[in-house]
């Protein structure tokens, strides 16, 4: 078996491969893996320009073979030694190609698999020695001052020249005018220290150098509010991500390693416990909301869309219906619009009490032939279960649906409240005080900071973003609200905000928090930069991280935002 060395440089040198969409569609394509590793071009037979096709870091995986519907259509023609499927993360499409030969097809089958292997396993070292390669045009491993500059714009960053010069001529130790090896990854930990993360860490530390053991089971207890066997804990996250063995010996977390353990799971916004099968799964079908999904076959709109089976390979499809007879008795009626469209629906309460013994399923109009979408909120306010979306149309509504179904271990079912799970239930999502239980709730984000935020899709190289930040509550109607902070001017590296955007809810077991991170434009609407939606119900208290989404759902690590959440019950109104 060829070594990964020379398996990259096959793939650096480039193969003609055929790319496929159906029996009919077969264009060549020059494909090429550049030179950082991360990305893969392909150069055009008229012009020889060279386009981007996709970066390794959105695959999740290569399928050899005739594993998609278009290969298996072509298995005649075809054979499977040949063929291979690049399975991306989020919504975008597969990409199937076929090779010159099966050498070349296992060639690429194979780097792939360990790129995108050493991808996921990514360090921040790592990270940087890559940026360090994006930014060393000549390849002598040293880097100047210019390229410096022009690195700090592919980082997404406008930094003042002076400060620049300053931070490059610290990190110079040499005093050769250039950064080699580790000059360059003092340069990096100069630029990217965390001035908010350390005030919180001094906060908590005696001596500002190291958190002990019972000053880090405080700050999980008090900021974190970690109640359960909170110095067990501890000692845990403090061996999983402290990396000096002499501090780890000693139970103590340095800064960094207390860093590493905000950017990590345990310290994301979303509650790590709900990624797992956590609720009850043998209740009633029409006790869970369901994934479901509305023209999955499409890959793009309704009309001029292709189809394939693909779309049901990536969704949980579930329908039910048990006939007009054992009903949508009257119960009434009232008016809900879907867009342009009518519907007709019965009132709130009733509703409510239908749909928890009955299934409903909710979806978008077949005159929608653009493949927009309805927002699911409200359907799902009263219990429908099977609220269907066009799941190839990326936007809000779909950013909704994800964040419902992130929970329970992204299974596709979640477990309705249970006030929606009553027969005889009181609950009217037009009246919050319907629901029996305590509340409101206060909910204070105080967004503080954003980490290698992404260029806008489609800019120039030299475009820097402008980013704010928005967070939305999607829930019942006395619920929906949105606030944002100011716009920071050129900065998308790490900008710092240290707003506090306040919220009231009523009904936290049906409310989603959106965070939207856009690119503020005063002549015209801002640009979408990146987004990350969750429940309420699985949002964590403290210092954490939000880990940025793209606008299909793909992760984009390392952008973030750095975030305190504090969740207080009010008095109930009489």
């Amino acid at each position: 078996m060829a070594s990964l060395g020379r398996t990259l440089e096959q793939m650096q040198q480039g193969s003609l491969m055929r790319k496929v969409k159906s029996k009919s569609w077969k264009k060549q394509r020059y494909l090429e893996l550049q030179d950082d590793c991360m990305t893969v071009w392909h150069k055009s037979k008229k012009t020889g320009h060279t386009k981007y096709t996709f970066s390794i870091s959105d695959v999740e995986t290569v399928r050899e073979g005739h594993q998609s519907e278009v290969l298996q259509s072509l298995a005649e023609e075809f054979p499977p030694e040949h063929c291979f499927t690049v399975v991306f993360h989020g919504r975008r499409g597969n990409l199937d190609l076929i090779a010159g030969s099966p050498e070349e097809a296992q060639c690429w089958v194979r780097g792939l698999r360990r790129l995108v292997e050493i991808v996921t396993k990514m360090d921040q070292q790592e990270w940087i020695c890559d940026w360090f390669q994006k930014a060393d045009k000549n390849r002598d491993g040293r880097m100047s001052f210019k390229e410096v500059r022009q690195l700090l714009k592919m980082m997404n960053m406008d930094m003042n020249e002076d400060h620049a010069l300053w931070l490059f001529q610290m990190a110079d130790r040499s005093a050769s005018g250039t950064l080699e090896g580790e000059e360059f990854v003092l340069f990096y930990k100069a630029l990217t220290q965390r001035d908010e993360v350390l005030g919180v860490f001094r906060a908590f530390s005696r001596d500002g150098k190291k958190l002990t053991l019972l000053e880090f089971v405080d700050f999980l207890q008090q900021e974190q509010l970690e109640r359960e066997n909170t110095q067990e804990l501890a000692m845990e996250l403090m061996a999983r991500y402290e990396p000096s063995e002499t501090a780890r010996a000693r139970h103590v977390l340095s800064v960094d390693g207390f860093l590493l353990y905000l950017r990590s799971p345990e310290g994301s916004i979303f509650n790590p416990a709900h990624g797992t099968l956590y609720q009850d799964m043998t209740q009633p079908l029409c006790h869970y909301f369901i994934s479901s999904s509305h023209n999955t076959y499409l890959l793009e709109d309704q009309l001029r869309g292709q189809s394939s089976i693909e779309g049901y390979i990536r969704i949980i499809e579930s329908q039910g219906w048990k006939g007009p007879q054992e009903i949508g008795g009257p119960v009434g009626e009232g008016l809900a619009r879907l867009g342009s469209h009518h519907l007709r629906l019965p009132p709130g309460n009733a509703f409510a009490r239908h749909n928890a013994g009955q299934l409903t399923r909710i979806y978008p109009s077949g005159l929608r032939t653009d493949s927009s979408n309805y927002d699911p909120q409200e359907m799902w306010n009263v219990g429908c279960q099977l609220v269907a979306l066009n799941v190839q149309t990326a936007g809000a509504e779909m950013d909704l649906s994800d964040g419902l179904f992130r929970q329970n271990g992204r299974c596709g079912y979640v477990l309705k409240p249970a006030f929606l799970r009553d027969a005889g239930t009181a609950f009217d999502p037009d009246d919050p005080r319907s629901r029996a239980e305590g509340g409101p709730w206060r909910l204070a984000i105080q967004v503080i900071s954003g980490q290698q935020l992404p260029k806008v899709a489609n800019s120039k190289p030299s475009a820097i973003v402008d980013p704010l930040v928005r967070v939305e509550i999607h829930g019942v109607p006395a619920d929906q609200a949105r606030r944002e902070t100011q716009y920071v001017e050129n900065n998308g590296f790490n900008p710092s905000w240290g707003e506090t955007l306040p919220f009231k809810v009523h009904v936290p077991e049906l409310a989603l928090v959106r965070f939207v991170v856009e690119d503020y434009d005063k002549a015209s609407r801002n640009d979408f930069v990146a987004q990350f939606t969750l429940p309420f119900a699985s949002l964590k208290s403290g210092y954490r991280h939000v880990h940025l989404l793209s606008k299909d759902g793909t992760a984009i690590p390392p952008s973030s935002l750095f975030v305190h959440v504090q969740i207080t019950e009010l008095p109930r109104p009489e």
